[in-house]
Order: C-alpha cells, then structure tokens, then sequence
C-alpha cells in the first residue's frame, strides 16, 4: 500500500488525503526560518551542553524549546513518528543533563 494510492472510483481521494489534516496549525515556513537555540543561550555552560548534541538532537531541541512544539507536533514537521521524536528528545536531555554534571560544581 502506497500513501498516494487512490481509495476512491473516480481517483479524487488517496490515503494521503485521509493523514493530512486541513486544520491544523502547523506551519512549516515558519517553523523552518532557520532560528537555532544556541543564538539565544547566554550561559556559556549551557551553551556547550548544546553543542554536544548531534544534529539531530539539535532539530528536536529547537523545535521544542525554541518554537515551543510538542513531540507529536516535532514529528508531523519532521515526519517521523512521535515516539521516535521523543526517544530522540530523551536522548539530548539526559546528554544535556549529563554534560551539566560534568562541568558544574
């Protein structure tokens, strides 16, 4: 099964058409302007615990702190799963809090 396989006799509905909600309020100009979090940190430790993340513990980091999304929200605008978004954000907050660990006293 394909997304973009008609599910109607005359071809006007796919099963994308069913996923997508017309409603909702994403939107993904905005969303990709180009802000990183790392622009707007003014502790230098923090700041380093940030750099330590991947690129993509990054992306979900932004996303959630910097345009305020949820993980469900992060993986409709990176179209992944929710549950992979917030293993992901798991992942960068324990890094995160370990790095802070390290280099605080």
């Amino acid at each position: 099964m394909t997304l973009d396989q008609p599910i109607t006799s005359d071809g006007d509905m796919t099963f994308k058409d069913q996923l997508i909600d017309p409603q909702s309020e994403v939107f993904l100009d905005h969303l990709l302007d180009g802000d990183q979090i790392e622009g707007y940190l003014e502790d230098p430790i923090l700041l380093r615990a940030i750099l330590t993340l991947t690129p993509k513990q990054k992306e979900v980091v932004n996303f959630a702190y910097l345009k305020g999304l949820s993980d469900t929200e992060i993986a409709t605008v990176l179209n992944k799963t929710q549950q992979a978004v917030s293993k992901v954000h798991k992942k960068a907050l324990e890094k995160m809090g370990a790095f802070l660990r390290e280099n605080t006293v």
